[in-house]
């Protein structure tokens, strides 16, 4: 295999939308819409393909949302683009929600080429279900998963942590179901706040209120124990997996490798020739997205193929936030930070009273010149992360 490189497709429909997601979405949709945004992916692939060399095959590609998992056969035409330019073996993760995990469905996505599956379960507890606005039952949701887990080689579940109402018990018996279920990979994340979402204009109104850190700390460690001890590894912040069952895709926004995200509210990373690489993104909004006219760029600048397909280039992006880029996602988790890497683009490591007290009390440890933050610090990587890059000066010439 190559350098990795990869795909994201985002995918913004969903039959309902629950108040705490972020993410460009939408529930106002018909089949129209649906075919129409299919084609404009195609459409949008196939202007990247123009510039991007033969050579830089997929090693994964991620269809995310949204729920993905509203579509089946719709997905063939496009399906067959992406398999042109993919490596043997690619990676190929198709997001769920329970409802959308049928028999036949996944027979249908194993046809096109999905060889991971990745289902949005949230919690098994009842009221937790209900406090995070799903649309499932329990046991629909480990229905769901264990079909996942018997039909593809790669699945994962999702779970929320810090629901209005939950305790430890309720945690304790989410991980415990999560782990009987079969699956070989979990994602496990902290509640949040945000933009204009239903939970975020509660909690601005007074009506919801945020878990304490401290409480969240609580359930990450329990987490951290109860599935060390089921065998499964722990790779970042919020994910954890079975020996081999690593989520390929999810390293290349680990490590700072290149991908390229087409869809509405899609984002992405190439490299332009800079010393920082350009990212950029999509409009979130599906009628805007829509409206957009595709053109065939007439020049080979990464830029410029951004704007011909109707993205936005993060025309902000410089040296220090590349830093503060690498650092936080390096220093969440276990691969650490590469220190010479950090040097090659023009800094010099200078300890601060900080660092070394982090060396000490063990929470930092620097070896075969990396730096690892410990796994129970992982949970407050935010500071570290500042700290730490804060450690990194500018080179006198």
């Amino acid at each position: 295999m190559g350098k990795p490189f990869g795909l994201y497709v985002h995918i913004p429909f969903c039959s309902k939308l629950c108040h705490y997601c972020d993410f460009a979405k939408t529930a106002n949709f018909n089949a129209d819409h649906q075919k129409s945004y299919i084609e404009s992916l195609i459409k949008q692939l196939s202007v990247w393909y123009s510039v991007i060399p033969d050579s830089r095959q997929f090693t994964s590609v991620f269809f995310g949302g949204g729920t993905p998992g509203l579509l089946t056969s719709e997905y063939t035409e496009l399906m067959t683009l992406i398999g042109q330019r993919a490596v043997h073996d690619v990676e190929v993760t198709l997001e769920a929600n329970p409802s959308n995990v049928t028999a036949e469905a996944c027979e249908v996505w194993r046809s096109l080429g999905f060889n991971r599956l990745s289902v949005g379960v949230q919690s098994f507890d009842e009221s937790g279900l209900k406090a995070l606005t799903r649309d499932h039952s329990s046991s629909e949701a480990f229905s769901a998963l264990q079909k996942a887990a018997n039909t593809f080689p790669l699945s994962n579940g999702d779970l929320i942590y810090g629901w209005p109402g939950q305790t430890t018990d309720s945690w304790l018996s989410d991980l415990s179901r999560m782990v009987d279920s079969g699956v070989n990979h979990l994602s496990l994340y902290a509640l949040t706040y945000e933009g204009q979402t239903p939970f975020a204009r509660a909690q601005r109104r007074g009506v919801m209120q945020a878990v304490e850190d401290d409480r969240l700390a609580i359930y990450y460690d329990m987490a951290c124990d109860f599935l060390r001890k089921a065998g499964f590894e722990h790779e970042e912040i919020s994910n954890w997996s079975r020996p081999g069952a690593s989520c390929r895709h999810n390293w290349l926004y680990w490590r700072g490798d290149e991908y390229i995200g087409i869809g509405a509210g899609a984002h992405g990373f190439v490299a332009d020739g800079s010393n920082v690489g350009l990212r950029y993104s999509y409009p979130g909004d599906l009628r805007a997205f829509l409206r957009n006219e595709i053109q065939n760029s007439v020049s080979p600048k990464m830029k410029d193929i951004v704007l011909s397909t109707g993205g936005i280039v993060d025309s902000e992006r410089n040296l220090e936030s590349w830093l503060l880029e690498y650092v936080g996602c390096g220093l969440r988790c276990r691969d650490g930070i590469d220190i010479n890497l950090i040097t090659e683009k023009g800094y010099r490591l200078r300890e601060s009273e900080v660092f070394r007290r982090g060396l000490r009390d063990g929470m930092l440890r620097m070896q075969n010149d990396r730096i690892y933050l410990s796994e129970n610090e992982w949970f407050r990587e935010t500071a570290w992360s500042l700290a730490v890059a804060d450690c990194f000066v500018v080179s006198s010439i």
